[in-house]
């Protein structure tokens, strides 16, 4: 009697395994179709959206390139070079023009070339007291 009753239950579990099994496959399948289709379709939208970017950056290297070709092409008078290879009339950098970290690099090499706090100033056209805050920073 034992044996008939666990062979009952054995009978009806397979039964309910063989029945409700392929009914939570597909339906796992479906679910994972939907899944799918979401993430397609966000991947397709990041691709366009990163070909777009690519683009505009092609189309600023590009006129980068134009720019720097042109004043590569521009001669430079005899007497500027002159003067720049004599050390007078030093280019100053516009206050404001760097950026930050730039600006800190230049400031750092400068004084470890053994410049003064005056004459990194003067050149970078910045106050004593901003390229001496940078150089507090450092320490």
């Amino acid at each position: 009697m034992e044996q008939l009753l666990a062979l009952i239950i054995l009978v009806i579990g397979v039964i309910i395994v063989l029945v409700f099994a392929p009914l939570a496959w597909r339906k796992a399948a479906e679910e994972a179709g939907v899944d799918r289709a979401a993430f397609a379709r966000v991947l397709t939208e990041e691709i366009q959206e990163l070909e777009t970017r690519m683009a505009q950056l092609r189309q600023e290297y590009r006129s980068l390139s134009r720019q720097v070709e042109a004043r590569q092409a521009t001669p430079v008078p005899p007497e500027q070079v002159e003067r720049v290879q004599q050390g007078g009339d030093r280019e100053r950098e516009p206050a404001g023009q760097l950026p930050e970290i730039e600006l800190y690099r230049r400031v750092f090499q400068a004084y470890d070339a053994g410049k003064s706090v005056t004459e990194i100033a003067k050149d970078l056209g910045r106050g004593k007291g901003e390229i001496e805050l940078i150089l507090n920073l450092r320490r």
